[in-house]
């Protein structure tokens, strides 16, 4: 009689794994996916502060700061390498006067009224794993709208050189 019963179980391992295993693997790579997004938050936030400090001492409007927040060299505008996704159009550089107005230069503004440097990046983290989480919730389209990430900083010199004397050469950022 025992072994009659025995022979009736064939398979049922498979089948407890089977129902066991679509948990166990969300669970696993959820956890893979919450440490991407939290390195991603990680690199956006230092990403903010690498362009904000560039833009506090290189020359107003420079493409360098950019550059920098998408941790390429000074003179490589291309996509960032580091987060995908990043891409110059969502950082943005301002120059702000000591009331937090935008001072704009082309539109009669005075760039001794610049105060601080402000670098903003908008990004939407993209899941690789989303088709495994869209089991428990359809309608996901399995992007993670992020915060804006923003870092201030005090104008420093803006490019200029207080030490030169007349005539000035044009102020560049290549230290």
């Amino acid at each position: 009689m025992k072994t009659k019963l025995r022979f009736h179980q064939h398979g049922a391992e498979t089948v407890e794994f089977a129902f066991i295993a679509v948990f166990y693997f969300t669970l696993l790579f959820g956890v893979f996916e919450f440490a991407r997004a939290l390195y991603t938050w990680n690199v956006l936030t230092e990403a903010t502060r690498r362009g904000a400090r560039m833009a506090a001492v290189c020359p107003y409007q420079s493409p360098i700061p950019v550059n920098v927040a998408l941790f390429n060299s000074r003179n490589d505008a291309s996509n960032s390498s580091v987060i995908p996704g990043l891409t110059k159009e969502k950082i943005t550089v301002r120059y702000l006067d000591s009331a937090g107005l935008v001072v704009d230069i082309a539109a009669g503004g005075l760039a001794s009224n610049i105060d601080f440097v402000e670098v903003r990046i908008n990004h939407q983290h993209q899941m690789l794993f989303s088709g495994l989480f869209g089991l428990f919730v359809p309608d996901w389209t399995g992007a993670l709208l992020a915060p804006t990430f923003q870092t201030t900083l005090p104008a420093e010199s803006l490019g200029a050189d207080p030490t030169f004397t007349p005539p000035a050469e044009a102020t560049t950022c290549d230290f």
